[in-house]
């Protein structure tokens, strides 16, 4: 059964590679099953986020586009990864429904068992505040990633996503957000613009 899977994603990506596309896919960790399976495993369905109107948000545009009233600028590319602020990928399976936790105090084994929650409370960061980047506004996300990287949410949904490979991916933009990501930085290739996606 895995041998078929494994053949008929081959085809898939095959088929894909052979076109016109700004991304190629490859036969990566996930080749070996199913879109259902990958869905199951990696991927949940986010609640959806409270009305925007509803929030305690101390965000504006002039806090966000100006500081000491001048405007900010942002830069043209920025690579959080070249700043020493983005860690490898490690693979997070299902484990734990996310969470942060210290390499020494609990260390990444790659190996699928329950998690320790007696290490729960050995904190390694507080969070202090959060700042909320107005919904479908790509110059205010912008302007927050040449600040540090940010988690957001993305639609893994597809099956180019969980074959992808290199390259700008330009699917069409989902609406069922199932799965959260760093976003590391941005840039542009050609005349395609492209933000720098950190997956677990």
């Amino acid at each position: 059964m895995r041998y078929e899977i494994f053949k008929d994603n081959l085809k898939y990506v095959d088929e894909h590679n052979a076109g016109n596309h700004t991304f190629t896919l490859a036969l990566n960790v996930f080749a070996d099953i199913t879109v259902e399976e990958y869905r199951y495993t990696y991927l949940r369905t986010l609640p959806p986020l409270p009305e925007l109107d509803t929030l305690d948000n101390e965000n504006n545009e002039t806090d966000l586009f100006h500081f000491n009233g001048t405007p900010v600028v942002t830069p043209d590319s920025i690579d959080w990864r070249d700043f020493g602020a983005v860690l490898p990928v490690k693979n997070q399976g299902g484990c734990c429904n996310g969470g942060i936790d210290s390499a020494q105090d609990y260390p990444y084994i790659a190996v699928y068992k329950k998690c320790d929650t007696s290490k729960t409370n050995n904190k390694v960061v507080t969070i202090d505040g959060y700042k909320w980047v107005p919904a479908i506004n790509e110059n205010a996300l912008k302007t927050y990633v040449a600040k540090q990287p940010i988690t957001t949410s993305v639609e893994g949904y597809g099956r180019a996503f969980q074959l992808y490979g290199t390259g700008v991916f330009t699917k069409d933009r989902g609406i069922k957000l199932d799965h959260v990501v760093t976003l590391i930085g941005y840039g542009t290739e050609g005349s395609t613009d492209y933000w720098l996606i950190k997956n677990s």
